[in-house]
């Protein structure tokens, strides 16, 4: 794993020297500052409302409600933010044509794959650890459960570590970032709205063949990532949702290492 480490150096080295890691925060955080505000405003003005008219909320009205929505938002941001972040990570590599001395130094290809990785996870988790300070303000106004606060940091650090891994693989398949990118991020969307088109189609195959549209409908639902990281806002640790997120993390690793082999072998 030495190697790993060399390779884990060298790009959080990058990434930290040059202005992509923070232009990537920044725009990270002023989006997660611009909703979280919104929400605590919101928050408040509807409980000033709901205590005037001393009337119930239609659903759990905590300051919890705050951080789950703020999460929920996030995800999609992070779904944006992380194709700039893995886009370069072996493409660069290979239209500068630095991948042929990585493949014939003494650093295995696993090693390669995962100091990037672990590069790119790091960097994730430094932008989500940025914004603690969050539920900490929003504890210091109103005390809130922190089991679900830290779930949903849990539940997005998976997922973006899902996201890096597939990622990591379609940036192992060209040499252009730009087309890294897009194409992750097409990938990532479809994954993200799939549950939706789940429904869609699970309401239509009920018509011709209700039998398999039940299924086919849980199928598809069970692959979308935004499902599994409803589980985490809301507190509960499901190891279906838990070995998804590692399983797809794996997955994305196990394709980008065949494909850097196969570069080799030809």
């Amino acid at each position: 794993m030495r190697g790993a480490w060399a390779v884990w150096k060298r790009e959080s080295r990058y990434y930290f020297s040059s202005p992509t890691a923070y232009v990537l925060i920044a725009v990270f955080l002023i989006i997660a500052d611009l909703a979280f505000l919104y929400m605590f405003n919101y928050y408040t003005v509807q409980s000033g409302q709901f205590g005037r008219f001393a009337g119930n909320p239609p659903f759990d009205f905590t300051p919890n409600w705050i951080m789950e929505v703020l999460f929920d938002f996030l995800g999609t941001v992070i779904l944006i933010v992380l194709p700039f972040i893995t886009m370069r990570l072996l493409a660069e590599e290979r239209r500068q044509g630095t991948d042929e001395l990585l493949l014939t130094s003494p650093t295995s290809i696993l090693d390669i794959i995962l100091g990037k990785y672990f590069a790119a996870i790091t960097l994730v988790a430094v932008m989500l650890g940025l914004t603690v300070y969050m539920p900490i303000l929003l504890d210091r106004y109103s005390e809130i459960a922190w089991r679900p606060v830290l779930m949903g940091y849990m539940g997005l650090f998976l997922m973006g570590a899902a996201f890096v891994a597939m990622g990591l693989f379609i940036s192992s398949l060209t040499e252009s970032q730009i087309v890294a990118g897009l194409v992750t991020f097409g990938l990532l969307l479809g994954l993200w709205l799939v549950s939706g088109m789940g429904d869609i189609i699970g309401r239509v195959m009920d018509i011709f063949a209700p039998g398999v549209s039940s299924a086919a409908e849980s199928g598809l639902k069970y692959i979308s990532l935004n499902d599994h990281l409803s589980q985490f806002l809301k507190g509960v640790l499901d190891t279906r949702d838990l070995l998804f997120y590692i399983s797809a993390s794996f997955f994305g690793i196990f394709l980008a290492h065949r494909s850097i082999e196969s570069t080799r072998w030809r």
